[in-house]
């Protein structure tokens, strides 16, 4: 829902949503603060998994529906296997979101340099 916000073309949404700049009061939070806050916490929580490249591949496998090699089936089935699958979960939760935001990102500012750019040519 909020990938979908910051599609909206208006300049308070860019500022706010999607600008890590802009100056907050002491009590707001933007976008990029609670993102900032939510990585802060995941690099917490990540600490001390065992292979957490392999693990975070294979919940990202079994999230799609992927099938699984025997190795990220027995990685999933461990010992604590569910608490560290909704750390995962979140982990790429969050991977993908910043993803999608960064794109909106990028296609914005393409846009406005290109309208930019045609209304200095008029």
């Amino acid at each position: 829902m909020i990938a979908k916000l910051s599609l909206i073309p208006d300049e308070h949404v860019n500022e706010y949503l999607l600008d890590p700049t802009t100056p907050l009061n002491s009590s707001s939070r933007s976008l990029f603060s609670v993102l900032c806050k939510l990585v802060e916490e995941l690099q917490i929580a990540v600490q001390g998994i065992t292979n957490l490249g392999k693990r975070f591949v294979a919940t990202k496998k079994s999230l799609l529906g992927e099938s699984l090699t025997e190795e990220e089936r027995m990685l999933c089935e461990e010992h604590d296997a569910q608490k560290i699958g909704v750390i995962l979960q979140s982990l790429i939760v969050v991977d993908e979101f910043c993803k999608e935001v960064i794109c909106i990102i990028f296609a914005k500012n393409k846009v406005l340099q290109l309208c930019k750019g045609h209304v200095q040519s008029l």
